[in-house]
């Protein structure tokens, strides 16, 4: 997470700030998935190997089913019923502009999150092709004020995914440690 904020903040590459913010979510809700998948099969005394462990991640349908799989490891009811649970975590999120009450916590990552990396990983002409209201109206528009515009634009979304990131691995650690705590 340190290195998306490098990123936005001292090289403004906003692109990859939101490219790390993205891989840093992911890659905690994989260690978490391995450490608890881990304990559960030693209280069952089995055996589960890193690569069997894989396997399962790989299974995964998208986004949101391992969100939701991997919290449901830490708490059963699930993610939204831990931040509902949580009136401190729900106001961090309503921060971020999730209303609860209408998308799940996972949903809310994968559309705020997942999808502008997707965008700018899997069709990176079109997450560039970012065009101002004003240059559509008005064709005198400069080249340098659409690229303003662009950077505007990319500059705050950056932000608002390392700010959701940051609350989405807060929700992950407050999930981890309630869990660790009734064991």
């Amino acid at each position: 997470m340190l290195r998306a904020y490098y990123e936005l903040k001292e090289e403004n590459d906003y692109w990859m700030a939101i490219v790390l913010a993205a891989t840093a979510f992911d890659a905690e809700l994989s260690r978490l998935f391995r450490k608890w998948t881990k304990i559960e099969a030693f209280k069952t005394n089995r055996r589960m190997t890193g690569d069997q462990i894989d396997k399962m991640l790989r299974g995964f349908r998208n986004i949101s089913d391992k969100i939701e799989k991997v919290c449901k490891l830490m708490h059963c009811p699930g993610i939204d019923h831990f931040v509902k649970s949580s009136p401190e975590l729900w106001n961090c999120l309503r921060g971020e502009g999730l209303c609860i009450e209408t998308v799940s916590v996972a949903r809310f990552f994968k559309e705020h999150l997942f999808w502008p990396r997707n965008s700018i990983l899997h069709d990176p002409e079109n997450a560039g092709s970012f065009r101002c209201q004003a240059s559509e109206q008005d064709p005198l528009v400069s080249d340098e004020q659409v690229e303003a515009e662009q950077d505007k634009h990319w500059e705050k979304l950056a932000n608002k995914c390392c700010k959701l990131v940051e609350v989405g691995l807060r929700i992950l650690l407050e999930m981890d440690k309630a869990k660790q705590s009734s064991l």
